[in-house]
């Protein structure tokens, strides 16, 4: 049977499979359902939805990450934030957290697609979930694993700068995540160590 996966836009992938010009394996998401159907996940590889909805086959990930700091980072975010759970994302990879705002004309997206519909709350969270897009604002890097020390950093949209920066000295991430995640959706984020 052939692996599919349905992304949170609703739309369902297709593992392909083949074969290189050197004879090596390859498997690559589609939303073609022709062609060399994979039947099965390869060892040592899982199916991963990033925060834009886009579907890719990865080596499993190992993260020096912990699960109570991914829960650290997220309840920190609900309590200091005012941020309803659909309107970011925490995504993780070996050793960094990054949190994803909605982005904030949504509103007006959802006005735009029928301006006469009232939409009550639990079909706009609804929306956001499947068509929402999301923007990486605000990371968490470990850089210490022994004493787990994590430094934080927020994306610059300066334009010349375009990339992350520090924001600030490496610390504990309880203290630093509830430091700065306060100004996520917020004036304030753009003027964290200017």
């Amino acid at each position: 049977m052939p692996v599919t996966y349905r992304n949170r836009y609703g739309k369902t992938y297709f593992l392909h499979g083949g074969k290189t010009k050197t004879g090596k394996d390859k498997y690559y998401f589609s939303l073609k359902e022709q062609g060399a159907l994979a039947d099965g996940i390869p060892d040592g590889y899982e199916v991963y939805e990033n925060p834009h909805a886009q579907v890719f086959l990865r080596k499993r990930l190992v993260t020096l990450l912990k699960e109570v700091e991914i829960e650290t980072l997220d309840s920190s975010i609900k309590e200091c934030a005012s941020l309803k759970p659909y309107q970011y994302k925490i995504d993780y990879n070996k050793d960094t957290m990054t949190v994803y705002l909605l982005d904030d004309d949504f509103d007006k997206v959802v006005q735009t697609i029928n301006p006469h519909y009232k939409y009550d709350e639990k079909k706009k969270i609804d929306w956001a979930k499947r068509y929402g897009v999301y923007t990486a604002m605000m990371r968490f890097r470990l850089v210490d694993e022994k004493d787990r020390v994590f430094e934080a950093e927020r994306y610059c949209f300066l334009g010349s700068i375009d990339e992350w920066i520090s924001i600030g000295a490496p610390g504990k991430l309880k203290p630093l995540a509830r430091k700065y995640v306060r100004h996520l959706g917020k004036d304030s984020f753009y003027q964290i160590d200017l």
